[in-house]
């Protein structure tokens, strides 16, 4: 059996409009496609979080250089320059440190916002397949192949495919922008709890606006809308995979936290094998977590999609 056969093979679940949407269904289509495309995709998320990554200590950097040029805060106040400082004198109300922090954040949170749509393409054309169609439901460019599932060709694929999903950032960065606007301050919200029944219902109302924009072909508030739109009818089926995802990943947080704190100390001097060993299985499993709760809004997506996908 090829690749693609395979491939079209095990999504069946996600991809099939007959199946009920509800928890346990989504839940399922969430397993299988990890499973058929697991490596790939985690391939992909620990590309972009690097990069990520490397962009927040450039910035962390970048405000702690200022800080001690313009500012004249010595570095010993700072402490490590690679990150924002968490000296209490320094992060006081209304401090000049916490000025800059807050200025730069307004420069470092589009860059960031750009990375989560890249990685959004990346996740759509591995999950949901590479076709994009115009309003008419045709096809308006060659669909993408999807990596392997393995570590080495998924890798070579994002390189492959770069040109392409760059071509796609624009337009995906203003859909994830709107979204991360509403989305991120009631995020915030939900930590109350109280919150949940006002707040959950709007972040699930727009969980799809990504893969919608890439699919449909369209742009800022239409793919919110068009979101609304398909998840209207399930929002709280799916927000029953969505909250079992964060809670598993602060599970695993505290877990290994845990694990760590209890082991006697000369486990760091004599048997070092053992903590290391207890943190790489919990990154292990926090990526895992991850990657499970990207993919969802890709799984959503094709479980939700008319057989019509130009129908709005």
């Amino acid at each position: 059996m090829d690749n693609d056969t395979e491939t079209a093979t095990a999504t069946t679940t996600a991809t099939t409009t007959a199946t009920p949407v509800n928890a346990s269904t989504i839940l399922k289509a969430l397993v299988d496609v990890v499973k058929c495309h697991g490596r790939a995709l985690v391939s992909v998320y620990l590309v972009t979080e690097a990069v990520n990554f490397v962009a927040n200590r450039a910035f962390h950097r970048l405000t702690n250089q200022i800080a001690m040029s313009a500012l004249a805060i010595p570095e010993q106040a700072i402490g490590n320059i690679w990150w924002l400082s968490q000296n209490p004198e320094l992060l006081a109300n209304g401090s000049s440190y916490q000025a800059l922090t807050a200025s730069v954040f307004l420069i470092a949170f589009p860059v960031s916002v750009l990375i989560k749509a890249v990685q959004s393409a990346y996740f759509y054309y591995t999950v949901c397949g590479g076709d994009m169609v115009d309003d008419a439901g045709a096809n308006v460019e060659e669909a993408v192949p999807r990596p392997e599932n393995a570590f080495k060709p998924a890798l070579g694929w994002v390189r492959q495919q770069f040109g392409r999903v760059w071509a796609l950032a624009p337009s995906l960065f203003t859909v994830e922008f709107l979204v991360s606007l509403v989305v991120i301050p009631l995020q915030f919200a939900s930590l109350l709890v109280f919150t949940l029944p006002l707040t959950l219902p709007i972040i699930m109302s727009m969980h799809v606006s990504l893969p919608a924009a890439i699919k449909r072909n369209i742009k800022g508030w239409s793919a919110v809308k068009e979101s609304r739109r398909l998840m209207k009818p399930v929002q709280w089926q799916a927000a029953v995979p969505f909250v079992f995802i964060i809670v598993v990943q602060r599970m695993i947080d505290l877990g290994q936290g845990k694990v760590i704190s209890s082991l006697p100390s000369r486990f760091f001097y004599e048997l070092l094998e053992v903590p290391l060993g207890v943190l790489a299985l919990g990154f292990g499993l926090s990526v895992l977590a991850s990657v499970c709760r990207t993919s969802l809004p890709f799984v959503l997506f094709n479980m939700l999609v008319d057989d019509n996908v130009g129908a709005t």
